[in-house]
């Protein structure tokens, strides 16, 4: 399998399995909740580790963004968020991820170096950077927790899981590449 095949595959599975999702759901409610992501993102887990033998972190951390997004609990979405944050290590991780995501929500690019500087603030700076990271937290979470359109949230969970999926896979693939190159998705 190539890069390329190995997106557009992950991204048929997911696909397909948000439109199992809805397909069994009323005309009115044709939109994710936070199980249904969560079954989403267990079905995104498995064909990791089906694949890899792992969960890449940045796919772990793309999946706690995802299920945040939807979460209707304001505590457990912070608690989703936090550990999407400890999963990534190392400024390149958090930048990569969160620019993805970033760009799945609609967000500008001000936005996006804004939050990505909070997150590695805390790599970077110690007990400071914990405080300044916190702000960071608080912003994304603040951003998911006042939007409370079902359908539109759905879509953004479903654009955060793909973008997010893409660039973490772009990621890995620069890593093990070699070791997928026949492997079938």
């Amino acid at each position: 399998m190539t890069l390329d095949q190995l997106k557009i595959g992950m991204q048929r599975i997911i696909e397909v399995k948000v439109q199992e999702i809805i397909a069994t759901k009323p005309e009115n409610q044709r939109y994710l909740n936070y199980l249904d992501m969560r079954v989403v993102c267990s079905i995104v887990k498995s064909t990791c580790i089906r694949l890899f033998n792992e969960v890449p972190a940045k796919i772990e951390a793309t999946c706690y963004l995802a299920e945040a997004v939807l979460d209707p609990d304001k505590k457990r979405k912070m608690e989703l968020i936090k550990k999407a944050w400890g999963t990534l290590s190392g400024l390149a991780g958090i930048a990569a991820i969160i620019g993805a995501i970033g760009l799945a929500l609609g967000w500008g690019a001000g936005i996006i170096a804004t939050v990505t500087a909070f997150f590695a603030g805390s790599s970077l700076l110690g007990p400071l950077g914990l405080l300044i990271a916190g702000g960071g937290l608080s912003l994304i979470a603040g951003y998911f927790m006042f939007h409370d359109d079902a359908s539109g949230l759905s879509d953004k969970a479903i654009r955060v899981l793909n973008n997010g999926v893409t660039k973490a896979l772009e990621d890995y693939w620069k890593e093990h590449g070699s070791e997928l190159i026949g492997k079938d998705l």
